[in-house]
């Protein structure tokens, strides 16, 4: 859903620039780039993910791997005028971690724990980064089942606008986008 809402957004837009924030192997950026021909930095933290970042931004010739921390707000300096930014960050709440499956504790538990409510990372994201954006610009959040009404309140305070909900294919709300209408400044 992530994918197909930077597509949509990225269609109309003439030699598109963005960010694809804690992108840890690059999936969603590259499907995007490859669908649109957008410039995209991949932004990761966590150097053992970075290492398959970086192998497959090569292998398919379409992103820029960026190592860096999506919530130091020196690393937002060197972007700007961005038509999208897509980010599919840590959402997993207290409660959410004290049930994890095996399949998934082999994650550095930092990967995936996005604080007590699982919004950490949206409150900050969606705050340093929104200057950014060039009027119009989008961004699109991945986001855990549930966490839409919050995450839509969130960028309603920042000023942000044009706030939608994307479904996945079970029907569940699993991305929210906002746009930019003023000049990204708080």
């Amino acid at each position: 859903a992530l994918v197909e809402a930077a597509i949509g957004h990225l269609e109309a837009v003439e030699s598109p620039k963005g960010v694809d924030l804690c992108s840890g192997s690059g999936c969603v950026a590259i499907a995007v780039a490859k669908e649109t021909g957008a410039e995209l930095d991949c932004i990761e933290k966590y150097p053992e993910a970075y290492g398959y970042l970086a192998k497959n931004c090569k292998a398919h010739g379409e992103c820029n791997p960026v190592m860096g921390d999506v919530l130091d707000g020196s690393l937002t300096e060197n972007y700007r005028n961005l038509d999208i930014i897509t980010a599919n960050p840590p959402y997993l709440t207290a409660g959410d971690m004290a049930t994890l499956q095996p399949e998934v504790e082999f994650e550095p538990a930092t990967a995936l724990f996005g604080g007590e409510d699982g919004l950490d990372f949206y409150r900050v994201i969606s705050r340093i980064w929104k200057p950014c954006l060039k009027v119009g610009g989008m961004i699109a959040f991945e986001i855990g089942l549930g966490q839409e009404n919050d995450v839509k309140e969130m960028l309603e305070g920042l000023g942000y606008s044009e706030i939608c909900y994307v479904n996945d294919l079970t029907e569940r709300v699993r991305v929210v986008t906002a746009k930019v209408q003023n000049s990204g400044q708080l």
